[in-house]
């Protein structure tokens, strides 16, 4: 019997559901102590996470103490999915008042930390009060990050504050300096306009500054690189106080607008679109917060004051536009806010992962069942999109673990497949919530338990075993459920096909015939004496044999294949006597007993009597012999068949038994 297990699979990964989301660790230093703001800024990267405090006055020892000299704390998942510290950095140069820490970024091994008060250029020297640097660090091959680059401006200047903003993708990484006053060609200053720079890491592995980028329509006090995003060959950039609309008209003042630039064929990054929300108002400060992946593009506005239709108007309550680009052109296709917005939530710091998105709103005071009011204790939000029609819709409302008065939780947010960790940089307790330092600051991961449901046609031969172990011996259509890589509960559906044949042979004297029918199948005849091997031309479903032996058929369907059993033919000589003349049969008909001699020179070496069925009653096997004594007189009278061999002869005669 052959049997095959066909790969016939179609897969169609669907979200299913988004399950809460599960706080997997409150992530604080290792070394606590009160105002460190640990929580004002973090960023999240695959199996890495990393959480600033621009508050740190000590070196990773503990020691050498610099007021607000800047640290950031790196936290690594391990194989079980649990998260644990694993490193402090700071920066090589560190001083006081350099606010390292102020916005970190990770991407893969690379993370990018920004100390924004830094005065000294990338050597140490040149100083100019807080024209600002960023730091490279790099995870080596022992899994520790080291720093590996200093980052400043080619056209550094005092109080530009670059590195009040950082980005990194890749071999990509993007700084703002939202006070920087000169254009992309270090002209014609206007005051805190504002722009950003994008470095590229180059083959040596050494990040170069490759462009200063600034908006075509640069105006006095845009802030421009107030917030930054960088994705691939898309990079956002928020100028939350810029006041002119898309084509540079109707100002309104702080409206807020978001510039979008893209990296061409030949590595130049260009702008491409101005966006601004489809509502703008004064002060609405749009661009607050920006966030970038594939396509999509989501921009916050975290004072706007209107729901999604432009009515019942909440002062401060925030609210998040997506931006998406189709036939090559972005366009604002969805306005987002909170299901139980509030006045001064300050709902729109926002971060953007796939199909999924998280919003914070650092001064709500509501719980998630809006149960507990706590004072600017802070919340965020979980928003999936519907991959049919597009649509953002929310899904969940979470909160830190230990809520307390102005924690800030939300302060900033960061999402990267399914873990999000959210910055609380007011948060005084421990992980015990106990040991309250003011102002020490913590971060929360948490994980986003996303089940699937995965479709599967699968075609087997004869039976086929489940993913839960079931076995099938017939088509059907059922459902199994898993935990998918995540560990999430998850469903199977199994749209089953399983192949049976029909092995049945239908035999008729020397004609053998397969039972099994229908477009497609194929057949072929197999000398189960010799070896199973396939017998040339007998391909066909009904096959006549015209030599006695035992036969087999192997039947291929749907790319399945069986054999049936071997089928004896030995009706043959009935049909076929054939006349020789080099021995006697003598009497014939007879009694029974019959004598058999040679003519000739022949000898004979065997000789095998069968019946009417095929049936041998007599056999004989010997040496050489002239003449032999058959008898076979035990048996009915009727018709026999002798078979006679000697030498190269072979003779087949009729027997007539009276």
């Amino acid at each position: 019997m052959q049997r095959h297990l066909l790969a016939v699979f179609m897969l169609l990964v669907l979200d299913i559901c988004a399950q809460n989301l599960e706080q997997k660790l409150k992530a604080l230093p290792n070394l606590r102590r009160p105002r460190q703001y640990y929580g004002y800024s973090v960023s999240i990267s695959g199996n890495y996470a990393i959480m600033g405090g621009y508050g740190d006055s000590r070196d990773t020892a503990g020691n050498n103490i610099m007021s607000t000299s800047g640290a950031a704390c790196i936290y690594e998942r391990d194989v079980n999915g649990n998260w644990k510290f694993k490193q402090k950095i700071v920066a090589q140069d560190r001083e006081a008042d350099d606010v390292f820490g102020f916005d970190v970024a990770i991407s893969g091994n690379y993370a990018i930390v920004s100390a924004f008060s830094d005065g000294h250029d990338a050597t140490g020297g040149a100083f100019m009060q807080s024209a600002g640097s960023a730091y490279i660090f790099e995870r080596n091959s022992s899994g520790i990050w080291v720093q590996v680059q200093k980052i400043v401006a080619s056209d550094r200047g005092a109080d530009d504050i670059f590195g009040v903003s950082v980005a990194i993708s890749g071999d990509y990484a993007i700084v703002g300096a939202k006070h920087e006053d000169h254009n992309a060609s270090g002209f014609f200053p206007l005051t805190d306009a504002g722009s950003a720079y994008i470095f590229e890491r180059n083959s040596s592995g050494v990040w170069q500054q490759v462009k200063k980028i600034v908006p075509s329509d640069r105006a006095a006090g845009d802030n421009f690189g107030n917030d930054v995003s960088i994705n691939g060959k898309v990079a956002v950039i928020g100028a939350h106080y810029e006041d002119h609309d898309a084509f540079g008209n109707n100002p309104k003042s702080k409206a807020g607008s978001a510039y979008v630039f893209e990296r061409d064929v030949n590595g130049s990054w260009t702008q491409v679109k101005k966006i601004v929300a489809s509502d703008r108002d004064v002060d609405d400060l749009f661009g607050t917060s920006v966030s970038v992946d594939g396509n999509i593009i989501m921009v916050g506005a975290r004072t706007e004051d209107h729901d999604v239709a432009g009515n019942k108007k909440m002062e401060n309550a925030g609210a998040v536009y997506v931006c998406e680009k189709k036939a090559g052109t972005w366009s604002q296709v969805q306005k987002i806010v909170a299901s139980d917005r509030k006045p001064f939530s300050i709902f729109g710091n926002v971060s953007l992962s796939g199909n999924f998105a998280v919003v914070s709103a650092y001064y709500e005071s509501m719980d998630a069942n809006q149960s507990d009011s706590v004072h600017r204790a802070g919340a965020a939000y979980l928003f999936k999109r519907n991959t049919q029609t597009g649509v953002w819709s929310q899904v969940q409302k979470f909160t830190g673990q230990h809520r307390r008065e102005y924690s800030y939780f939300g302060w900033d947010i960061a999402m990267s497949g399914n873990h999000v960790i959210v910055g609380a940089q007011a948060d005084d307790l421990d992980a015990n919530g106990t040991d309250s330092l003011e102002y020490a600051g913590a971060g929360y991961i948490f994980f986003n338990c996303v089940g699937s449901l995965t479709q599967i046609s699968p075609v087997a031969c004869r039976k086929y075993t489940s993913p839960k172990g079931k076995l099938y011996t017939n088509s059907a259509v059922f459902n199994d459920s898993f935990v998918n890589k995540d560990g999430c509960d998850s469903i199977i559906q199994v749209m089953l096909t399983v192949v049976n044949i029909d092995k049945t042979i239908i035999q008729d004297s020397a004609e053998l015939s397969a039972k099994e029918t229908g477009a497609g199948i194929t057949y072929q005849w197999i000398d189960c004496n010799n070896a199973n091997v396939p017998i040339q031309g007998a391909d066909s479903r009904v096959q006549k044999f015209t030599k006695n032996g035992r036969y087999a058929v192997v039947i291929e369907k749907n790319g399945c294949f069986d054999t049936s059993a071997c089928y004896e033919v030995n009706t043959l000589w009935l049909e076929t006597v054939e006349a020789n003349d080099k021995f006697m049969v003598s009497p014939n008909p007879g009694s029974g007993v019959f004598e058999i001699g040679c003519r000739e020179n022949s000898v004979i070496y065997s000789i095998n009597v069968f019946d009417a069925c095929g049936r041998i009653v007599f056999r004989w096997n010997g040496t050489e012999e002239k003449a032999m004594h058959l008898d076979i007189t035990a048996q009915a009278p009727g018709l026999y068949m002798a078979e006679i061999r000697g030498g190269i002869y072979v003779s087949r005669v009729k027997l007539v038994k009276e």
